[in-house]
């Protein structure tokens, strides 16, 4: 399948209102996506041989918390026996093209890429799955402003939405394929798109008014929301998808067995530790279990169905 991307008349926005910079476009996701290896964090392209790189999308916090991650890379230096670094990027794609490198050892990245992972051969194993709250799925969630009219997607018709990440399920793949399923043209639906990056920018563009209304992650809508009574109160979710499951950590299948079992059972083992429990606080994640690479066939329909549409385009 191609790479999903930005679209037609692209111009760059600015400004400290807007969390992050976001693409603007009349049709989304019709060309490719750039894939600027500039690192977010990690200096260097090629560390220390005895460094393993850490991935992480900006997929389960807000950006703002990202940081904590770096208590995970500590976690998992002490457990493996040798140093991990914690590299970010500001796409999915761009840490899907890492782990076709063979550049990180492990990464979370979103259910969407890990499907375009698989569906391009990126040779990939399957270590943990994330369980939080209990749950290892999640929504896509859309929202508007409170103050706003609209109660359903269809009232927002000829208006501005905000995707997340080309490749991310709850941020894109799904409100394009919702769209598709209603015979309805995504490239045509809205008026004005942007891609955030991220889903806590997609949440600040609708609160901002920079957009009507947006599509995010569920769990992160969640988080961001929890004890900001002025940011509960200003949105409102006119949509909620069927569960959708959370992608697997994953590592190269390049990397050394040994290696990938040592951060497998590190991982698995967390919750029985305080360091481990107290990584996983900072997180907001439960622990994590076992993954089921064979539990993914809605997010393939979706991945696939979206695929077909805008190679048509």
């Amino acid at each position: 399948m191609q790479r999903i991307g930005a679209g037609l008349g692209v111009v760059l926005l600015t400004g400290a209102a807007i969390a992050g910079a976001f693409l603007v476009h009349r049709r989304a996701a019709e060309s490719p996506i750039d894939v600027d290896l500039t690192a977010v964090r990690g200096e260097s392209e090629e560390p220390d041989p005895e460094t393993l790189n850490l991935a992480v999308a900006p997929i389960f916090l807000p950006r703002s918390t990202i940081g904590d991650y770096e208590l995970l890379a500590e976690y998992l230096t002490s457990r493996v026996g040798r140093p991990f670094r914690l590299v970010q990027r500001k796409t999915y794609g761009e840490v899907n093209e890492l782990l076709r490198r063979g550049t990180v050892a492990v990464a979370f990245i979103c259910s969407g890429a890990y499907i375009e992972a698989r569906q391009n051969r990126i040779p990939l194993a399957e270590i943990a799955l994330p369980v939080i709250k209990g749950r290892t799925d999640y929504n896509s969630v859309f929202i508007v402003r409170s103050a706003s009219p609209y109660r359903t997607i269809h009232e927002l018709e000829g208006k501005s939405f905000a995707f997340t990440d080309p490749l991310s399920l709850s941020g894109h793949l799904y409100p394009h394929w919702l769209l598709l399923e209603e015979e309805r043209d995504p490239g045509t639906f809205f008026k004005r798109t942007i891609f955030s990056y991220s889903h806590d920018a997609s949440i600040g563009a609708v609160a901002n008014g920079t957009v009507d209304g947006a599509a995010v992650d569920s769990i992160v809508f969640d988080w961001e929301v929890a004890g900001k009574p002025e940011l509960k109160s200003a949105l409102r979710v006119i949509h909620t998808s069927a569960p959708l499951p959370f992608a697997p950590i994953v590592t190269p299948a390049s990397l050394p067995s040994r290696t990938r079992d040592l951060i497998a059972t590190a991982l698995l083992a967390m919750p029985d530790s305080e360091d481990g429990r107290m990584v996983l606080r900072k997180l907001q994640i439960d622990g994590f279990r076992a993954p089921d690479p064979d539990s993914y066939d809605l997010v393939i329909a979706i991945h696939d169905r979206v695929g077909r549409h805008l190679r048509t385009r």
